[in-house]
């Protein structure tokens, strides 16, 4: 027994030291090796030691890791020929791509033949740190709290909002403070931070014990036998709430925390304390008046973001149409209810579940810490989306062919209550009921296939002289005439990017938006970026017939692509081309080095 404890604790070292000492490999099937460095950005640079090494193509369909060895060497060997991406990270350190320009920037791919032996070298940086101590409402340290990073960023729609950042200490970006109430996130990338201290008992709370409470409860048992006189009203309803930096609920007044790269900022103490909340009820009908057989909503407060105050409450009435909603802290709220007069079990649960033959109503509800109750909500049918489609092209669809093509208004603001998906007509027509009001925009899948191998792509969606592939459009009443058109001559443009001597410039993205600046909005399918391919060459298809910038950039960040303070600087560097209907053009770029 000794001797076979001893032979596994050899056995044991042995791995470790080779984890320690030798260069990580990644066996594959191929003849290409990727091998290098990860040093310091310090000057002199140093080895980082342990640091992850990922390697990924879309080829490979997975990750391949590594560890750098006590020197930061490391290497990925047998590797087939392709495009690939590398990511450096450690605790501590600011994650970064091989060739990146700044501190989660995109990077730039490594190619490799058959046999090649690509050696790189990874600069990485300290990460920045923010510490602090948190305490409760009486000044002791407040252990166990959430904290919480955040940055303003834009949504999907081109909202400005608040969102929630990851840090080094903890792969969900949060983490809790310890028994002295003391905290510390690092590996931050340079920026602006708000910080958010969360308890975990957040959300519960009690009410405040008024004055006239105490002074009954005294003379109550100051006079025994006595009658007690009528006990005060409750006091106040309270919760303990998240809060920012330096002590807010509100994210307009929270002071941010700005960084440099590998700055330590410490002192960011603050307070988590308890605010008023209130109860909001009410009673939901049908349009006939009776209890609706389905409905659930949200409580919600729009343009909150995630932050503090930010989120929803769900909404669900009992079989009468009662509702109560407990906890609500101050603010503006938008109360909005789906619902149907028929209970169906196939509905599918979500704050926003759509029930068949979909009814809807909402109401504003401004909370300043006093219960609201006699909420009454009427549920209304919705409106109907209607129009009809056409497709421009040789040999359109007919018939059965057409019922095939599905319609649907896609919700764009956080109160918009869109309604299920219609197919067409066989002439072509269709009609989406059940539309609650909003701002939505228009689509519609193709016809036949998938997207990649049907021969018909989206044109254009006009209501009332607007694409609505560009912008979105508003539903207060019934809204007609839509039209929605496909191609089957969609505009493409095609070119290579290389530099003066003929080599590809792979660390550029190339990048086309609309001469029109009116059309820089967000999820515009006019403004575009790609990657140029191994050989240099890039292809972008679908774009609108119109007026058009293309430039190339060596770094790109795409959330703020769509908005008009990233494009304008890019107009001065940018040709200037045109695209018509069906066009197929090529733009060649030179980049001087």
């Amino acid at each position: 027994m000794r001797t076979a404890a001893i032979l596994l604790l050899s056995i044991v070292m042995q791995a470790q030291s080779q984890t320690r000492d030798a260069p990580a490999t990644a066996q594959v099937a191929g003849t290409a090796v990727i091998s290098g460095q990860v040093v310091s950005e310090e000057d002199p640079t140093r080895p980082i030691r342990l640091a992850k090494v990922e390697l990924s193509t879309n080829a490979l369909r997975r990750e391949l890791m590594a560890v750098t060895d006590s020197n930061g060497r490391f290497v990925f060997s047998r590797l087939p020929a392709g495009r690939y991406t590398l990511l450096v990270s450690k605790p501590g350190l600011a994650s970064t791509r091989y060739g990146a320009k700044r501190p989660a920037g995109a990077g730039v791919p490594i190619v490799v033949a058959d046999g090649d032996q690509v050696p790189v070298t990874v600069r990485i940086g300290r990460g920045a740190v923010i510490a602090g101590t948190v305490r409760d409402a009486n000044g002791e340290p407040a252990a166990g709290v959430r904290m919480q990073v955040y940055a303003y960023g834009i949504d999907t729609k081109g909202a400005r909002t608040l969102e929630l950042k990851t840090f080094s200490n903890s792969g969900n970006g949060l983490l809790q403070t310890d028994d002295r109430g003391a905290y510390r996130i690092y590996g931050l990338i340079p920026g602006e931070y708000y910080v958010q201290a969360s308890p975990t008992s957040g959300g519960i709370g009690g009410r405040a014990i008024s004055s006239a409470e105490i002074e009954w409860a005294q003379r109550t048992i100051s006079t025994p036998g006595g009658l007690p006189a009528p006990a005060p009203p409750p006091g106040q309803s309270m919760a303990l709430a998240p809060v920012l930096f330096p002590g807010t609920t509100d994210p307009a007044t929270a002071v941010p925390i700005t960084l440099k790269a590998g700055e330590e900022r410490t002192g960011v103490d603050f307070a988590v304390t308890f605010i008023p909340t209130a109860t909001v009820s009410g009673v939901i009908r049908g349009p006939d008046g009776s209890p609706p057989g389905l409905a659930q909503g949200t409580l919600l407060r729009p343009g909150a973001g995630v932050g503090p105050g930010g989120g929803s409450q769900l909404v669900r009435p009992n079989t009468e149409g009662r509702f109560t909603v407990s906890d609500v802290p101050p603010g503006n709220y938008v109360l909005a209810v789906r619902g149907s007069m028929q209970s169906s079990p196939d509905t599918v649960a979500g704050p926003m579940a759509v029930a068949s033959t979909p009814l809807w109503a909402m109401t504003d509800v401004t909370v300043s810490g006093q219960d609201i109750s006699g909420l009454e909500l009427t549920l209304a049918p919705g409106m109907n989306v209607s129009g009809k489609l056409i497709f421009d092209g040789e040999k359109p669809p007919v018939g059965a062919e057409l019922t095939r093509v599905s319609v649907s208004v896609l919700p764009q603001g956080p109160t918009s209550m869109g309604a299920p998906s219609v197919v067409a007509q066989a002439d072509g027509t269709f009609v989406i009921p059940g539309v609650g009001p909003g701002e939505y925009r228009l689509s519609a899948n193709v016809p036949a296939g998938t997207a990649a191998t049907s021969p018909w792509s989206l044109k254009s969606a006009i209501i009332s002289n607007v694409d609505t592939l560009d912008a979105p459009f508003t539903v207060r009443t019934d809204v007609g005439g839509a039209v929605i058109t496909f191609t089957d001559r969609p505009t493409e443009l095609t070119g290579s990017l290389l530099d003066t001597s003929g080599k590809p410039a792979l660390e550029y993205f190339i990048v086309v938006f609309p001469a029109d600046r009116s059309l820089w909005t967000a999820q515009s399918r006019r403004v575009r970026s790609a990657r140029p391919g191994n050989t240099g060459a890039f292809r972008i298809a679908g774009l609108p017939p119109g007026d058009y910038y293309v430039c190339a950039m060596t770094d790109l960040e795409p959330n703020l692509l769509n908005t008009a303070a990233y494009l304008e600087p890019l107009v001065a560097a940018s040709i200037k081309l045109n695209l018509t209907e069906g066009e197929k053009k090529t733009q060649d770029l030179k980049i001087a080095r």
